[in-house]
């Protein structure tokens, strides 16, 4: 029998992250927002990477993935980090950091 067969699993891929989403997507629009504003003027405040330990996270990257999470009902911070390893398009918003999360 003729079934469709995926690819190998242990073939080297080459992606692109402009690939991941459409042009018409929410996600574009949430990143054009977010880079526009000075959240420092909205009472964010922008962390000190100076300090021994951990790297802070972007600010900006974190409300695009929350406000991410509110349009599509994600209230579970464990569950935007789960969605951010494995849904294509909060990698690209994100700009990959999904590494870090786990």
């Amino acid at each position: 029998m003729n079934y469709i067969l995926g690819k190998d699993r242990l073939q080297a891929i080459i992606e692109c992250f402009e690939d991941y989403v459409e042009a018409d997507s929410e996600v574009g629009v949430i990143d054009k927002i977010i880079d526009t504003l000075d959240i420092e003027s909205l009472g964010f405040k922008i962390g000190n990477n100076d300090i021994p330990g951990r790297p802070l996270f972007s600010p900006k990257d974190m409300l695009k993935l929350f406000i991410y999470g509110y349009f599509n009902g994600i209230r579970s911070s464990r569950k935007l980090a789960k969605q951010a390893i494995i849904n294509k398009e909060i990698i690209w918003l994100i700009a990959n950091i999904n590494y870090q999360f786990m």
